[in-house]
């Protein structure tokens, strides 16, 4: 199992920013783009990438090995968000180092990269992203995107060597909360327990023989609102009607949602009750 430390430099102006936006509204607006990316192995030297997205896509996914390896970021979930929603790859493993600066340094003292840095004397960050407010890829010249990378890099170097600073005062227990908190966040899933839905069906479908059954009426006679509305009819009472936005004339209000359907639901007559719940 290998370490993989890295982060996303992003598009962002005066009004699309993460101050101003939640993790998932800024990846999934149609205004993000990835300027580029800072990826590190073990204690390698660390690589900056920038290109067009399927490009980036096929060059993360060819020389590295997501699968067997342990990523680690400063805010994991934004870099999670990108990797896992924008390029469709998922790491392994998880580690945040500002949830075990949070967990670590406490939450008054600021767990930002520069203050974390800063505090146990790793380095210091950069402030290269301020000049890139409002610059897309393709307006970098070719210096300036190297800058760029460079302030990348060395803020890919601070999360490694800040995670080694943490890592003696962590337990395995809290890094796999925090490798499952990211994951909800970046590969959120639905588990169903079968075993109850399939009861629940069963019931379901219990109750609505026991409701046809109990009613008197063919159940042919519930398979269309023309045919519904006859048998309310002829149990004296007039079918709800609504008028149709669409072309404004006025027809029968059978939906679950409408108000005179649901007031047939609580209507005196049980067996008009018994024909609306069927």
């Amino acid at each position: 199992m290998q370490f993989i430390t890295l982060d996303f430099e992003t598009y962002y102006d005066g009004e699309f920013s993460l101050s101003k936006m939640t993790t998932e509204e800024y990846v999934r607006d149609d205004r993000f783009e990835i300027i580029g990316v800072g990826v590190k192995v073990n204690e390698g030297a660390t690589q900056f990438y920038s290109a067009p997205l399927e490009t980036l896509r096929e060059v993360l996914i060819e020389r590295y090995d997501w699968a067997n390896s342990v990523c680690i970021a400063h805010n994991a979930q934004f870099d999670a968000a990108i990797l896992t929603w924008k390029l469709g790859i998922k790491p392994y493993f998880w580690v945040d180092t500002l949830a075990l600066a949070r967990a670590i340094d406490g939450l008054n003292v600021g767990g930002s990269l520069k203050v974390a840095a800063e505090r146990y004397e790793l380095g210091v960050k950069g402030e290269e992203v301020v000049n890139a407010i409002g610059k897309r890829r393709q307006d970098f010249s070719r210096e300036a995107l190297r800058q760029y990378g460079n302030y990348c890099i060395n803020d890919v170097d601070l999360t490694w060597k800040l995670y080694w600073v943490y890592e003696p005062s962590v337990t395995s227990t809290e890094l796999e909360v925090i490798n499952i908190t990211t994951k909800m966040f970046s590969e959120p899933s639905l588990v169903l327990d079968l075993p109850l839905l399939e009861r629940h069906y069963e019931e379901v479908k219990e109750r609505k023989q026991d409701l046809l059954d109990g009613l008197g009426f063919p159940p042919e006679l519930l398979t269309s609102n023309e045919k519904f509305a006859e048998v309310l009819r002829s149990l004296g009472v007039n079918p709800p009607t609504k008028m149709s936005p669409k072309t404004g004339k006025t027809v029968y209000a059978m939906a679950k949602t409408d108000e005179g359907f649901r007031e047939l639901l609580e209507h005196p007559d049980v067996e008009v009750q018994a024909l609306a719940n069927a």
